[in-house]
């Protein structure tokens, strides 16, 4: 079994569905595979309280995007949201991840993620 952070162990976490990017259409549409469940603790984006982490987060092709939510995945998760993916949370609403950082080695080895950090932004 994978270790993890004890504190993110306790988070409250929600289930939410995850469908993967597939494919760009001719029109420029992006499609998307069929959900699959997964579980996160979700942070709402305080604007106040900027020290909570950045406001922006800069897309790969140069575009600015206000990251709405930070979601917080074990590292033990079979299912983690990749770049550009699409999340639905419970209550309807639909973010797409617009940066991942795979936090490890603060109980264990670098090769055991303790959490991964996604930033999302409004679909």
């Amino acid at each position: 079994m994978t270790r993890i952070l004890r504190t993110t162990q306790r988070l409250p976490k929600e289930p939410m569905q995850l469908e993967r990017v597939t494919d760009v259409d001719q029109g420029g549409v992006t499609l998307y595979d069929s959900p699959v469940g997964f579980e996160a603790n979700a942070v709402e984006y305080d604007v106040v309280a900027r020290s909570r982490g950045s406001e922006f987060v800069e897309a790969r092709d140069g575009t600015r995007y206000r990251v709405v939510a930070t979601l917080y995945v074990q590292g033990d998760q079979t299912e983690v949201p990749e770049l550009e993916d699409r999340v639905t949370r419970q209550d309807g609403r639909k973010m797409i991840v617009t940066d991942k950082k795979i936090v490890s080695g603060l109980l264990y080895t670098s090769s055991e993620p303790d959490f991964i950090r996604l930033g999302m932004r409004n679909e």
